[in-house]
């Protein structure tokens, strides 16, 4: 959910048992610091998103910042271009929320959807961002051939 209304956040804290999920939207750092954080818990999240569809609008480094706050921040993609994801998981983002569906019908979130057929190469790569993050193994041993010129 998403609201700067400190009497909502604390009956939906209260209520529910499972994780939250805050999508924080256009809310001031200082409002979710002030606001969110006395009711986060372990489990919940803060979902980052821009409300634009154009990349330079995306402002990733926003989720760094929150990572101030807590590890737990997701993304939810709306730009137009689905690899800004890459950087958002880049930026720290653990969780990707995404629009998919089939792009021939006049879908809600046209612009910023995948279509069906991508989904699967677009996990994949999701998965490869995720995994290019790992801790560097402190033996390095080389995984590529080079070329010998004799």
């Amino acid at each position: 959910f998403s609201s700067d209304n400190l009497k909502f956040v604390k009956k939906i804290h209260n209520y529910f048992e499972c994780p939250i999920y805050y999508s924080i939207g256009l809310s001031s750092f200082e409002t979710i610091k002030k606001i969110y954080t006395s009711y986060f818990k372990q489990e919940d999240y803060f979902i980052y998103t821009s409300l634009s569809h154009q990349s330079s609008d995306q402002g990733l480094t926003f989720i760094s910042k929150l990572k101030e706050l807590t590890q737990n921040v997701a993304f939810g993609v709306h730009s137009e271009n689905i690899s800004i994801t890459y950087s958002a998981i880049g930026a720290g983002a653990k969780k990707i929320f995404i629009y998919f569906g089939d792009k021939r019908k006049n879908l809600p979130d046209l612009k910023h959807s995948i279509d069906l057929s991508e989904l699967s190469n677009f996990s994949g790569n999701v998965n490869e961002c995720i995994q290019a993050l790992c801790d560097r193994p402190n033996k390095l041993e080389p995984k590529i051939t080079f070329l010998k010129w004799t």
